[in-house]
């Protein structure tokens, strides 16, 4: 037995379901189990002496029910079981049967008798032997097979998973670098599309110009941003309001702050609904601020 393998006591232990909260130990051994063959022979080897303990009654009480309990829930124990019965229960009737056709046959001389007699015992041990040594090699190509075919099984499902974990790497992968490519799609779209338009309203130009001003609202356009030149403005706060050419009210803000170098504020570029004129009006201001609006659909 390897060094790193576990004793045979502790194998018992662990077949009569007697590690309780050492699941780590426990988790351990049947890996072990699964994947040394040399180790599950034993495993084998020591299931098979607990069934032969069990049917012989040499097993304490104690071990008799963690037997029933425990160590026969699995289908392919109780088939063992089953299996080292029957074996013990045709061996059993084998020799009585022997031994009538011996005791049936014509009268022979004692000493003939006596060989045939000796020869017919050889006879049943040897089938006995025989016999069981069929079985059980009968018994490890099924459980082998049986073996053998879980660990392919278990072997397939981890190849299977690994498949899938390299996929949804793969996947995660693609989706960032796709988040990425949309962002700086985003960026150049920003920056090719700036969402502010510039509505001037300084110098002497628009002073001897007035409603001459005009801005183009693109289907992107969110905010207007607009600076006036407030001649002799000081810092207090002033009360803008937009008006179509019906003097209709369509934005309105007030206590905007206002400073030595104007009035700058922003207002929202869907208060502007269609092309046409439009004026600014401030509070305190004797004339108000007129301009075009050229309003472009998608």
């Amino acid at each position: 037995m390897k060094s790193n393998f576990p004793t045979e006591s502790m194998i018992r232990e662990y077949l009569l379901g007697r590690l309780n909260g050492q699941d780590k130990l426990e988790s351990s051994l049947s890996e072990q189990m699964l994947f040394d063959n040399e180790l599950s022979e034993i495993v084998d080897s020591i299931e098979d002496e607990l069934i032969e303990d069990y049917l012989d009654g040499l097993l304490s009480v104690a071990d008799r029910k963690a037997i029933e309990e425990y160590f026969l829930s699995p289908p392919e124990r109780k088939e063992k079981l089953r299996f080292a019965r029957y074996l013990r229960n045709h061996l059993e009737t084998k020799p009585a049967v022997v031994e009538k056709k011996i005791l049936d046959a014509p009268p022979e001389p004692i000493l003939k008798r006596t060989e045939a007699r000796g020869s017919g015992r050889s006879l049943v041990l040897h089938l006995r032997t025989h016999l069981r040594t069929c079985f059980e090699i009968a018994a490890v190509l099924l459980l082998s097979l049986a073996g053998f075919t879980y660990v392919s099984h278990v072997r397939d499902l981890q190849s299977q998973l690994e498949a899938a974990r390299k996929t949804d790497a793969q996947l995660s992968n693609e989706l960032t670098q796709a988040r990425d490519h949309a962002a700086n799609l985003a960026k150049q779209l920003r920056e090719a599309r700036p969402p502010v338009a510039v509505l001037s309203f300084l110098g002497s130009l628009f002073r001897e110009n007035p409603g001459t001003k005009e801005v183009e609202i693109s289907p992107w356009t969110e905010r207007i941003k607009v600076s006036i030149d407030l001649q002799n403005a000081s810092t207090r706060d002033y009360d803008v309001r937009l008006e179509n050419q019906a003097r209709q009210t369509l934005w309105t803000q007030a206590h905007m702050p206002g400073s030595s170098n104007g009035l700058v504020f922003e207002m929202p570029a869907q208060s502007i609904p269609t092309t046409g004129a439009y004026c600014l009006v401030v509070r305190s201001r004797p004339e108000p601020y007129c301009f075009r609006a050229k309003v472009m659909k998608n």
